[in-house]
């Protein structure tokens, strides 16, 4: 064994969660990334989007796009739009 079971084992949280979300997906939540007013789809069929509380709180310049049926994180605030 190379490493230490608490150091290369992943979550529930992180095995929910997806790359370019703000933070670790909360497990057991029913909502999805879709209707929180961060996720930011350049047209309103798109099936992901950019996460704008990731693009805020981060210095990467390219981040990955998050797919709408995503789990929330704590982040999460309820969008107007829905």
């Amino acid at each position: 064994m190379f490493g230490l079971e608490y150091l290369t084992d992943r979550s529930p949280e992180q095995m929910l969660t997806h790359p370019g979300q703000a933070h670790f997906a909360i497990l057991g939540e029913q909502r999805t990334c879709d209707g929180c007013q961060f996720w930011m789809p350049q047209r309103p069929r798109d099936r992901s989007a950019i996460c704008a509380k990731a693009r805020d709180t981060t210095s990467l310049q390219r981040l990955r796009k998050v797919p709408r049926y995503a789990t929330i994180c704590r982040h999460f605030k309820t969008s107007d739009a829905i």
